[in-house]
């Protein structure tokens, strides 16, 4: 799986919870919700609302974390192809490494 992969899988996780939670607080006693959400349904509905958001949140930092890695990708593209013009040496040994030097 690619990097933009990843980003677009985590983008999807977001917008569906997202909606989700939307269903969730117009017509709480919604089935398709209850069913795939039964870890953060309780009978309180502020407590359902603050699990929700927690969820968004993470769901939130995956996004995040993956558009970083999208980035890290471009960068160290850019780089490798410039370095490998200048001195013909292919630096995908020290991808790692390069990642945390480049941000």
């Amino acid at each position: 799986m690619s990097t933009l992969d990843a980003y677009q899988e985590a983008s999807t996780r977001l917008s569906m919870i997202w909606m989700d939670f939307h269903i969730w607080y117009a017509t709480p006693r919604d089935p398709r919700v209850h069913k795939e959400h039964l870890h953060l349904i309780c009978s309180n509905r502020k407590t359902t609302r603050g699990r929700f958001y927690r969820e968004i949140r993470k769901k939130s930092a995956m996004k995040h974390i993956a558009w970083c890695r999208v980035l890290d990708e471009g960068r160290f593209d850019a780089f490798s192809a410039i370095f490998y013009n200048q001195t013909r040496v292919d630096v995908e040994f020290a991808r790692r490494t390069i990642y945390k030097m480049l941000r």
